[in-house]
């Protein structure tokens, strides 16, 4: 590692305004522009756009105009939608806060948003935006083919040139062929304990797309055949005790190379340090089972299947009597979670459906007895450790809904979903973007700002389901809510998914440095997302491991931070990083916000 930094650059706080900030505004905008989902908005879902005042208080009304007939003659420009401008309160973002809702109108276009005031002219026009039908599951199955640029070993053309061939080198100095997979994010390496974050979403997108007779007019990868990229993959990497390796650059740090793919050096497979959690090998057996259950390949299925299997067996009596049980004790829920949804997964196969349906009641009623009266969960066996986001727990309970036997579980499942969404109720009403904020519950406060996209994505998921289960909107608003702060309805006015809206300058990924130019925007990417400076601490959202800093400059606690302060390529890998997991959830939420819509309209 390095003695000294090697670069350090300062975030500088956004306080310079048209006029006085309002008391205790920590963010403002230079001039008045609305904020809207640069992203896009659904024909038939929510729509809004924020106003910052500062100080200053006024009245008003908006207009939605028709970007595709603007005549450039203010006059003559086709007015599509008018709505009056509705006070919302005061906050730290941006000072008094005015809401333009325009979700009644429902025709699908391309806009922009015009504010008329009554107390000044010094106006600007919002960003444009698309309302287009089938919005969610458009956007669940561009976040899909972001995997497809992730592809190892091969060549993605109008990118890069087959990748890491020679993969991989075992710590012994013997060599194997680990070639394929994905790059899980904004470097070149190969944490394969991060695959099923990506194969389950996928196929639910394939579920959806078959669910809702919509067909993608992408030429590239179908979710199924991306899902069976990754697993092939994940065959060859899979150790006889269920750990997984990775391929990683040798030595110390392994996120040394940039530029091309091509011309990085061969990888050293070896598995990572407390990463042998049973919570990896059981999410490992729900992705092969999962995948296999779209196979038409009967060879490729039936090792899908035979190695689920295997890995469920290695995990399946994991307990207090473990010898690392001390160390991976808080992976207890996830790991409950993991074996119900692999038993969902092989009661559909009609494997010993008898055996898997009795394994599965025994671990709902495990997760339930996890849930306290609040809505929050323990993740420990001890019930020592709260967390209120529980990656594939409340996922798993859904999938178990859908089977034979879940039925009968319904009003149990339908009580959890609740409990958590009113508990994260009050997290909802922080900001006017609806976006869940943080709770600390060593403080016992709630922070405005959000831990990362893929919190915000795993919520919007569970908002969206227990819409569907309760029949009641107001969690699908919610739901959308969270998909529209990603999609640049946020306090930066910056689209989180590349490719749609507008996006920062700079992102965290090598193929920023491929010659000539970069390529830094990879379709479909969701970068780790907004990061906010808390207890009075600097913020430093850069990469520790090669000592380039990017910090905050005396922050207040939740300014928001999403780096567009450089073109290209940005060592701010905190907040605008694209990795694998993002795009994951965010598929999950998606999908699951356009089952919705059709359940309750």
């Amino acid at each position: 590692m390095y003695s000294h930094p090697i670069t350090i650059r300062k975030i500088k706080q956004k306080i310079e305004s048209w006029s006085a900030l309002a008391p205790g505004q920590i963010i403002a905008q230079p001039f008045i522009q609305p904020i809207v989902s640069s992203g896009g908005y659904d024909t038939r879902g929510v729509k809004r756009a924020i106003v910052w005042l500062n100080n200053e208080e006024m009245k008003g009304t908006f207009e939605i105009i028709d970007v595709t007939r603007n005549l450039q003659d203010p006059t003559r420009q086709a007015v599509c939608y008018k709505g009056e401008l509705k006070y919302w309160g005061r906050h730290k973002w941006g000072g008094n806060i005015l809401v333009a809702d325009f979700t009644e109108f429902q025709q699908p276009g391309f806009y922009l948003l015009r504010l008329h005031l009554d107390k000044t002219i010094e106006v600007v026009d919002s960003s444009a935006f698309v309302i287009e039908d089938n919005f969610y599951i458009k956007r669940a199955a561009q976040a899909g083919h972001f995997y497809y640029y992730q592809r190892c070993g091969t060549e993605i053309p109008g990118w890069h040139k087959a990748c890491h061939l020679t993969d991989g080198i075992l710590p012994n100095g013997e060599h194997k062929d680990f070639t394929g997979g994905w790059h899980d994010g904004g470097d070149y390496c190969k944490w394969s304990h991060y695959a099923y974050h990506g194969v389950i979403p996928l196929l639910e997108l394939a579920d959806l797309e078959k669910e809702l007779n919509w067909k993608d007019p992408s030429p590239l990868p179908s979710p199924v055949d991306e899902a069976d990229w990754e697993c092939k993959y994940l065959l060859k990497v899979i150790l006889p005790n269920g750990y997984l390796l990775s391929l990683v650059a040798p030595g110390p740090n392994p996120w040394v190379c940039l530029g091309a793919p091509e011309n990085e050096f061969t990888r050293i497979a070896r598995v990572e340090n407390n990463l042998e959690s049973p919570r990896v090998t059981a999410m490992t057996a729900c992705a092969l089972a999962r995948t296999a259950l779209h196979l038409s390949d009967s060879t490729q299925k039936q090792k899908y299947v035979d190695e689920a299997i295997r890995l469920y067996k290695l995990t399946i009596n994991w307990g207090p009597q473990d010898s690392k049980y001390e160390i991976f004790k808080n992976d207890y829920l996830e790991i409950q979670s993991a074996l119900l949804l692999a038993d969902c997964f092989f009661i559909k196969f009609g494997i010993n459906t008898q055996q898997y349906e009795k394994d599965a009641i025994h671990r709902v009623k495990i997760i339930l007895a996890q849930q306290d009266k609040k809505g929050f969960f323990y993740i420990d066996k001890e019930k020592t450790s709260k967390r209120i986001f529980t990656n594939y727990t409340m996922i798993s309970l859904w999938y178990f809904l859908q089977t034979s036997i879940g039925k009968q579980w319904k009003n149990e499942i339908t009580t959890a979903f609740l409990r958590w969404s009113n508990f994260i109720e009050p997290l909802l009403k922080v900001s006017p973007f609806g976006v869940i904020g943080r709770f600390d519950f060593k403080e016992e406060k709630i922070y405005c700002g959000p831990l990362n996209n893929r919190i915000i994505a795993q919520t919007g998921w569970t908002l969206a389901t227990t819409a569907i289960l309760t029949h009641n909107p107001k969690y699908l608003q919610y739901a959308q809510y969270q998909t529209l702060w990603i999609l640049g309805l946020n306090p930066t006015s910056l689209s989180m998914m590349m490719g749609q809206g507008n996006n920062p300058k700079c992102i965290h990924h090598r193929y920023a440095s491929i010659s000539p130019g970069g390529h830094q925007i990879l379709p479909g990417g969701i970068l780790n997302g907004i990061c906010f400076a808390t207890h009075g601490k600097p913020l430093q959202i850069g990469d520790l491991n090669t000592q380039n800093y990017v910090i905050g400059d005396n922050l207040p606690t939740d300014y928001p931070v999403l780096d567009d302060d450089v073109f290209g390529w940005t060592w701010g890998y905190a907040s605008n990083e694209y990795w694998s997991l993002n795009n994951g959830y965010f598929i999950m939420m998606t999908c699951q916000i356009a089952r919705a819509q059709e359940k309750i309209k």
